[in-house]
């Protein structure tokens, strides 16, 4: 709800339709009820993606520190969260060009603020700084725990055992795409209309869009 509220998405329902569409049409309503990790690690994002959009409508400096903060709990919470970074650096980089301004948003973009807006040093290290610390905490704890920096406890077991191999990845994309076991075509239909509503995403949150594209390409 916040989220949709800060990019501003229009007309009020479109925040609250949103919300309600999270809550009860994805799998995080099935992982909110349990201690996995996925929850809290959807959680954390849409709350940096949210300071980020806060930053780009207003420009406030402390809004980049707060995206940082809250990325940094995800990784925290999930370090291998940490390779989603380009997705939240590609919204607060990039979001100001004028050509990814979407129609929506077109005004907020080109407003004049009394904050000058932060050069992209800047901006990286204020949002770099608390990821930085996280990662560095994370990794910190796999050398007291495991002895090894990049021991993240996935060695062992089935993961261990199955380890990785490129040979999967076809099986794989069917596996969590369009299998009737675990596809995401049957356990989250909703995202059948996200597909079909994408090309009016795009003309209207350009901005948005891009880190969604990165987000589907690492995942």
């Amino acid at each position: 709800l916040l989220l949709e509220s800060g990019i501003g998405a229009g007309k009020p329902r479109a925040p609250i339709l949103a919300a309600v569409v999270l809550g009860v049409c994805t799998l995080n309503w099935a992982y909110s009820r349990n201690l996995y990790t996925e929850g809290a690690q959807a959680t954390f994002l849409i709350l940096s993606m949210y300071f980020a959009a806060l930053y780009r409508r207003k420009k406030f400096r402390r809004y980049l520190w707060y995206a940082g903060i809250a990325f940094g709990w995800m990784v925290l919470v999930r370090p291998t969260a940490v390779i989603l970074t380009p997705a939240i650096a590609s919204y607060i980089f990039m979001a100001n060009y004028t050509f990814l301004a979407g129609h929506n948003n077109a005004q907020d973009d080109t407003r004049t603020d009394t904050h000058a807006e932060e050069s992209l040093l800047n901006r990286i290290t204020k949002t770099g700084i608390p990821i930085g610390i996280a990662s560095a905490v994370t990794l910190f704890y796999n050398w007291y725990r495991f002895g090894e920096l990049f021991n993240f406890g996935y060695t062992d077991g089935r993961d261990g055992d199955y380890g990785f191999s490129f040979s999967w990845i076809a099986d794989g994309l069917y596996g969590l795409l369009a299998s009737p076991g675990k596809g995401v075509v049957f356990f989250v239909p909703v995202v059948l209309i996200a597909i079909a509503y994408w090309p009016r995403f795009w003309r209207e949150q350009k901005a948005l869009a891009c880190p969604v594209i990165i987000l589907l390409s690492i995942t």
